[in-house]
């Protein structure tokens, strides 16, 4: 874990400062800061990690209550710096072992990098495509209590991960009572399709759903 001298650790709280830039074969320049004291990843376009004030699932957590839930088994789609590793840890103390799948290897290195090691302990980070990932899992016979759908590259989601192939594979993996939260941004183009994919696949699967809105992030909730 790389430490931080206190004269940036305060300055942070002024302005970002770039700790390091790594340019990635999938999502191009990726930007390390460190703001407001915690690690920040960025995108051109996107904040892809930034620890608990992540706001999607930081409110989205205190929304459902997460800190209620009994979790044992953890998976996490799209791990980043592991923002939501670190909220259900530090904010709400839970203990869990996770599984994290996350496509871009120089991600990867720059989690193990800033990434707090305590935070990774019982996890295992697998370099995979989340979509071929959870297709083959059903032969490990791995069930989690949460799943946690974060997949972007940039602020695109692939095509393929809205598949009612995907979802069901998801929902197979889930236990009794256990929970999926499936992050997507919404914007005046697709909004539509998003009504129509939370209407037409992720509410006939789930029963039991909600779609909860967070500025330009939609957060479908399905409980099994």
């Amino acid at each position: 874990m790389v430490r931080h001298n206190h004269l940036k650790y305060l300055s942070s709280f002024v302005a970002d400062r770039l700790l390091e830039e790594q340019n990635s074969d999938i999502s191009g320049k990726l930007q390390v800061y460190l703001s407001q004291g915690k690690i920040k990843l960025c995108t051109k376009n996107a904040t892809y990690s930034f620890e608990e004030y992540y706001s999607v699932f930081e409110k989205g957590f205190a929304a459902l209550n997460i800190g209620a839930y009994n979790l044992k088994n953890v998976l996490i789609l799209g791990f980043g710096l592991g923002s939501v590793l670190i909220l259900l840890k530090r904010i709400y103390a839970l203990n869990f072992n996770c599984t994290a799948v996350e496509l871009d290897a120089a991600i990867i290195n720059l989690a193990q990098k800033y990434i707090d090691p305590k935070f990774l302990v019982n996890t295992n980070i697998v370099n995979a495509d989340a979509f071929d990932w959870v297709l083959q899992n059903k032969a490990h016979h791995s069930t989690f209590d949460l799943i946690i759908v974060d997949l972007f590259v940039d602020k695109i989601t692939e095509p393929k991960f809205f598949e009612n192939t995907f979802i069901k594979h998801n929902k197979a993996l889930l236990n009794k009572n256990g929970l999926l939260l499936y992050n997507t941004l919404s914007s005046n183009k697709n909004k539509k399709q998003l009504k129509q994919y939370f209407n037409s696949q992720f509410y006939p699967l789930f029963k039991q759903s909600e779609l909860l809105k967070f500025g330009y992030n939609n957060l479908l909730v399905g409980y099994s």
